[in-house]
């Protein structure tokens, strides 16, 4: 019996949009029904799913945290934390795999309704910004948090977005619309002020026209994801000694206290430098006190600078997992990269897309937000299940 029907799939992506602006949180939820229903088609139709090298990668890595999280001081809540997310993992992967392997899903209808969820999104959102969030009143939460957390997932969606308009069929369709859609999200987050989607949007856009215009270029950019994430916890490094005192008078607080924070966190590291201290143990060092080496003034008052995660997922890795970790995190990005790039099964329209999401979503990361914060890790995954699913409402393009 089959626990989601696939002819409600197009009205479930719809909704996996809107569901950033009622609340990110809810975002897990769809993850689980999906995967749910990717392991109720797969076993109905007795498929097997396939591994690749990207896929080995991932796999070593979850290892790799689980044999930290054993070791770790505080083992119930590291080991807790990883089932989590592997729990999380399984479910995307299930439902990818559905996604590439259905044939009874339409996917046209199912294309359409994305687009138009994420269109609804951006111009909603727009809308609450301008407001001041009185459009809705006490419906949605419209704090500093609640834009932070929609700006990031816009620029990460954008893109999948601009994909479904450019080769559309329906009334907002073509290379023009995308133009102007992409224009519009653009001064949008440009306006909501969030830092870090800024950042995400300017990195994914500098990708999207390389890899548009030199589709081989996937190789340099495989490489370029593993060298960034192994390396930027080294210039941080050497940035962070060389400056620290400096820091408060170069830099705006936002970017001062990451500053601080990546400062204890390399500390912290060093303590455990091969495995870590743990997958997600990032909060249990938050309540245990650690990590205050080096103190920020803020006012009159000093500043906390270890505040449940690093804000940077190379250091959030490398503090939880250790060099082991960072290095198969780092080479998992880059092989699944490069297995895009390689496969002949996706659409070459399609991959400067995919290229595009997946930058932003790294570039953000390396600025905001847990690294396995449930909400984030859900955006990620739901993005890899629409662009299988894209894949298969466009093979022409």
């Amino acid at each position: 019996m089959r626990l989601l029907k696939t002819s409600i799939l197009p009205k479930v992506y719809a909704a996996f949009s809107l569901m950033i602006l009622a609340s990110p949180n809810l975002l897990p939820s769809l993850l689980i029904g999906l995967g749910i229903n990717g392991i109720n088609g797969i076993a109905n139709n007795k498929s097997h799913p396939k591994f690749n090298a990207a896929l080995l990668l991932w796999l070593a890595f979850m290892l790799s945290a689980l044999i930290s999280s054993i070791g770790s001081a505080a083992p119930l809540i590291t080991i807790t934390e990883w089932s989590r997310i592997a729990g999380m993992a399984a479910c995307g992967y299930f439902a990818v795999t559905w996604a590439i392997q259905s044939n009874n899903i339409d996917w046209k209808n199912l294309s359409s309704n994305f687009k138009n969820g994420w269109l609804i999104t951006i111009c909603l959102f727009a809308a609450e910004f301008i407001s001041d969030g009185k459009l809705s009143g006490s419906l949605i939460n419209t704090d500093l948090n609640f834009f932070n957390k929609g700006a990031c997932s816009i620029a990460v969606g954008l893109w999948l977005c601009l994909f479904s308009i450019e080769f559309g069929s329906a009334f907002i369709k073509g290379r023009r619309w995308a133009a102007l859609v992409y224009l519009a999200t653009t001064f949008l987050i440009c306006n909501m002020e969030s830092e870090a989607a800024i950042v995400g949007l300017i990195a994914s856009t500098t990708i999207f026209l390389i890899t548009r215009l030199y589709p081989s270029f996937y190789k340099p950019l495989a490489a370029l994801f593993a060298a960034g994430l192994l390396t930027l916890p080294i210039i941080i490094y050497f940035y962070t000694f060389n400056h620290i005192e400096a820091i408060p008078y170069e830099l705006k607080h936002s970017w001062d206290h990451r500053i601080y924070i990546a400062f204890n966190t390399i500390f912290l590291y060093l303590e455990k430098p091969l495995l870590g201290w743990g997958f997600g143990m990032s909060k249990g060092l938050h309540s245990m006190q650690q990590g205050y080496i080096v103190m920020a003034e803020v006012g009159s008052a000093p500043h906390a600078i270890f505040n449940y995660h690093p804000h940077n997922s190379s250091l959030q890795v490398l503090l939880e997992t250790g060099l082991m970790g960072l290095i198969l995190y780092s080479a998992a990005w880059a092989a699944t990269i490069f297995f895009i790039g390689k496969s002949n099964k996706i659409s070459a329209a399609l991959k400067p897309y995919i290229y595009a999401t997946y930058c932003c979503y790294i570039a953000i990361s390396q600025l905001n937000f847990s690294a396995w914060a449930s909400w984030w890790i859900s955006l990620a995954l739901l993005h890899a299940i629409a662009a299988a699913s894209l894949n298969r409402s466009h093979p022409e393009s």
